[in-house]
């Protein structure tokens, strides 16, 4: 009979054998029940508002299955003077409404009838095309590889494929699944360029409900997303924050539920301008008008709010060299930052606590990652990564005359060369030979990738050249005895204390 410790060790074997490949582990989620602080009824065009996004101090929404290709624009005092825009790109049931800097994306996707779509797509509209009412759309198209059955089934809403939820972040579009049967969500990534894409599967969370849009603020590092239990009893906000780069939940969470009154209400989006306030939409439904619900939760992460945003892009090369010659790199200053945090590769020397510093690399310096992060009181916020090559400094070259030709010099290394004489850099002398046709210095410095080598050894051609009389070795440098040149004082100067004599030679 196994004793209470093996009973406990295989008890944890067997709840580790039944986490399912792909399923994220769950962390700890806080939770709370908030209630809206102000509602504001929508007007009629919108009586199905499915995606929400906050761009130029108003919210856009649009209706999902409605045939329209419009997206309309209002504020929080008077919705009912909005704007309308038409998108230019059919609508076959779009579901959610995103952003970066340039572009406006459409989230064409729902996928929750009886027979299930093969069109899924994403549209891509440039923001100032869609301003100046030209809307320039290109076309992400993409499928799920897991999905194979696309029979007829017996019932709608019968599938774990639909998806109404979707971010911009960085170069990639992230996909939270609205999985009916599992009540989870799936993320998939995909490109942000036009094309047709098998959509990238990365992890499965057990969110406990119906994922039905979402938010991205990537300079605080918050993820929202909004939906309703099965029942439609329940609607939910559900934060994610504190994260590493794209990996949403893995940092500290928060569960929102929403009260909203007595009858329930079908939210369909959701976006924030601050990570503080947010703003929630729901769909008209026999008990339920369309309206716009304010939700403030700053209170529940307040210090977190308080951090510094995360950095922006780094700036400086991206390729370095064993020279220990300095490189600066800098970030645009960080909100809320009262100092900085430099992370660097290993073997390179810096420090700074300010937006820029100033690195040396030297032959102990290795590829990697230069990080900087702003830092206060509260804690320390997100980070931003430049990668660094970094490139070993190229062996020093040596030069000599060529055996065949004493008009010749050549270097040790075949390609990468740059020849110089006394007056600098010859142009286009970048061989590994170089014919010598005047009197001068010359030397050769080779280059790989962008980084040079330390100048070769120096020969010298003239019109002067001392030998020393016991053994004629060249002095110093080597010097060339032009084909040509013949002695015409051979014996012009005696210096016995140095036991040398010097010669002059003349170029016929």
């Amino acid at each position: 009979m196994p004793t209470l410790t093996q009973t406990k060790t295989i008890c944890i074997i067997m709840l580790l054998i039944s986490i399912p490949l792909g399923v994220m582990a769950q962390e700890p989620v806080k939770t709370a029940t908030i209630p809206y602080s102000t509602r504001i009824e929508l007007p009629p065009v919108l009586d199905e508002s499915s995606g929400l996004m906050w761009w130029n101090g108003k919210l856009w929404s649009h209706n999902d299955s409605s045939g329209s290709d419009s997206i309309y624009a209002f504020d929080l005092e008077t919705p009912q003077n909005y704007e309308q825009y038409h998108s230019g790109a059919p609508n076959k049931d779009w579901e959610a409404l995103e952003q970066d800097e340039e572009y406006v994306y459409i989230g064409d996707f729902g996928n929750n009838k009886r027979i299930l779509r093969q069109d899924l797509r994403i549209f891509k509209i440039s923001k100032k095309s869609l301003l100046e009412g030209s809307p320039a759309v290109d076309t992400i198209k993409f499928y799920y590889p897991e999905q194979t059955d696309f029979s007829d089934r017996p019932q709608t809403e019968d599938t774990d494929f639909d998806c109404e939820a979707f971010i911009a972040a960085g170069d990639s579009l992230y996909l939270f699944t609205k999985q009916w049967i599992s009540r989870q969500t799936a993320v998939y990534s995909l490109p942000k360029e036009a094309g047709t894409y098998a959509a990238n599967y990365i992890t499965t969370y057990n969110i406990d409900g119906l994922v039905t849009d979402a938010d991205y603020l990537p300079n605080k590092r918050i993820l929202a997303l909004c939906g309703y239990s099965s029942t439609y009893l329940r609607q939910f906000i559900y934060i994610l924050y504190d994260f590493e780069g794209t990996d949403f939940f893995s940092g500290q969470k928060y569960n929102f539920t929403l009260n909203l009154g007595l009858f329930p209400h079908q939210v369909e989006g959701i976006t924030t301008p601050d990570g503080q306030r947010y703003y929630v939409t729901n769909e008209q439904t026999p008990v339920s008008t369309q309206r716009l619900h304010t939700f403030d939760v700053g209170n529940y992460f307040e210090e977190y709010l308080q951090r510094p945003e995360t950095a922006g892009k780094i700036s400086g090369a991206t390729f370095a060299c064993q020279d220990n010659i300095p490189v600066t790199y800098s970030v645009l200053p960080i909100p809320q930052a009262e100092t900085y945090e430099w992370t660097l590769p290993q073997g390179a020397k810096g420090n700074s606590t300010s937006n820029s510093i100033t690195v040396y690399f030297d032959t102990t310096a290795v590829s990697g990652n230069i990080i900087v992060r702003g830092v206060n009181s509260y804690g320390t916020g997100g980070g931003s990564s430049l990668p660094i090559t970094v490139i070993r400094k190229p062996t020093t070259p040596y030069i000599h005359v060529a055996q065949w030709d004493r008009n010749i010099l050549v270097a040790s290394s075949p390609t990468g060369n740059q020849w110089y004489n006394h007056e600098g850099a010859i142009a286009g002398a970048t061989s590994q030979y170089l014919k010598v046709d005047r009197y001068s210095r010359y030397y050769v410095v080779t280059s790989v990738e962008g980084c040079s080598s330390a100048p070769s050894n120096v020969i010298r051609t003239g019109a002067f050249m001392y030998l020393d009389v016991n053994n004629t070795k060249f002095e110093t440098d080597t010097i060339i005895i032009p084909k040509k040149a013949l002695p015409l004082h051979k014996h012009i100067e005696d210096n016995p204390k140095k036991k040398k004599r010097k010669f002059l030679f003349w170029y016929l």
